[in-house]
């Protein structure tokens, strides 16, 4: 493992800036490795530089707020500062380019995360609302915990048709797929802007899946039994996938249904 993985990996996922460069600080603390020239060029070349947040890059001001903050913390030390983190600095300041991610509704940004798979890792990329009044662009903590669950207990989902209910930006099931050789797997979600992010996301990930994956919109509250009976699947997963009580109802005639043999 390359000595800077759990710093890259901390970034693709937009760990707290001030969380990150005290991880950087701790790991690399004998005799200051982390403000030395070479050390700043590795940061720039393995992190700021990867290839996955090339692709699919963080939030501009996320990257703006760790340059500056790892700058403050090397200049605060005295320590020489690389030409190439300062370049790269100055680039966010002249371009002017972070004025109104966060403030935006319609921005994006991706997250990326490192999963562990029998052989060895895969890393599943998600694009994010930039601010959390979609609920459907957000990917919440219950997901994380179900996808933990699930890299611990693939066997369970193996040859099995796997239903899953307020996807959201899909991390839960395309972690399912990237694991397990299911025999399907349907994500589900219904709201036309969070479908079409879901379908992105599953697009972006589809070559590293194990089994077939596919993107469908089930609305609970104009659900229809009789349309889906030989629909049922033989997993259910979901994981905070409601909110609002008014729509429980709805959500609990979808999971009888698709729960009776």
């Amino acid at each position: 493992m390359n000595e800077l993985q759990r710093v890259l990996d901390a970034y693709r996922g937009m760990e707290p800036v001030r969380d990150l460069v005290a991880r950087i600080k701790t790991q690399f603390a004998d005799e200051q490795r982390w403000a030395t020239l070479e050390f700043q060029a590795q940061v720039m070349h393995v992190v700021v530089n990867d290839p996955v947040c090339d692709d699919f890059p963080p939030q501009r001001k996320y990257t703006y707020r760790f340059l500056k903050r790892y700058l403050d913390e090397i200049e605060a030390v005295q320590a020489d500062a690389d030409d190439g983190l300062v370049e790269a600095l100055m680039e966010f300041v002249l371009n002017a380019k972070l004025a109104d991610d966060s403030l935006n509704a319609e921005a994006m940004h991706h997250v990326s995360y490192t999963v562990p798979t029998t052989d060895s890792s895969v890393v599943v990329s998600c694009r994010v609302a930039s601010v959390f009044n979609e609920v459907g662009l957000k990917l919440w903590e219950a997901g994380w915990l179900l996808a933990e669950y699930i890299i611990a207990h693939e066997s369970e989902f193996r040859d099995r048709t796997v239903l899953e209910l307020g996807a959201g930006v899909g991390f839960t099931g395309m972690v399912l797929a990237c694991v397990c050789r299911s025999d399907r797997i349907v994500l589900t979600d219904y709201a036309p802007n969070v479908m079409q992010n879901l379908r992105y996301n599953v697009e972006i990930n589809a070559s590293k899946f194990l089994c077939p994956v596919e993107v469908q919109t089930l609305d609970w509250e104009t659900w229809q039994p009789e349309d889906h009976d030989d629909e049922r699947p033989d997993v259910l997963l979901a994981g905070d996938c409601a909110y609002d009580v008014a729509v429980f109802p709805a959500l609990m005639r979808v999971l009888q249904h698709s729960s009776t043999s």
